[in-house]
């Protein structure tokens, strides 16, 4: 019997540390696409929009990996997340389309409100799996 325990205790220990390092990583994830807003606000504001657009595939690519890594998100969350991705691609396209000409100061405003909702989401999803990772231990 006590063979028995200890070997569904080594079980539950290793999904739990599985667990603990798929949070974590996908903390990290989270953190670096914050990080990649911030450089597109930055590239936004100083109308570089040729350095902009070598960003935006990469940042799509990290949402789209934050989704895969972590499939037992909440459907709200989820859906958050795609809708960001998406309105990273239509930034894209439309800077592709007006680079040449300067992007319109209209578009700057959405694109910079769109940037800052995307960074709140992805903080909030960050704090929210930190905070449950620090209170799961034991």
């Amino acid at each position: 019997m006590g063979a028995r325990s200890a070997a569904r205790a080594a079980k539950k220990a290793t999904r739990e540390t599985k667990d603990q390092i798929g949070r974590d990583l996908v903390v990290v994830d989270l953190e670096r696409a914050v990080a990649l807003i911030q450089r597109l606000k930055l590239l936004h504001r100083d109308a570089r929009w040729d350095a902009a657009l070598e960003q935006y595939q990469a940042l799509r690519w990290m949402l789209s990996a934050i989704l895969s890594r972590y499939p037992d998100w909440e459907a709200g969350s989820r859906t958050q997340l795609a809708a960001a991705r998406t309105q990273v691609s239509v930034m894209e396209g439309l800077i592709e389309q007006h680079a040449e000409d300067d992007v319109p100061a209209d578009y700057r405003t959405r694109f910079s409100r769109q940037l800052n909702e995307t960074q709140a989401v992805l903080e909030e999803m960050a704090s929210t799996l930190g905070l449950r990772s620090e209170g799961s231990g034991t």
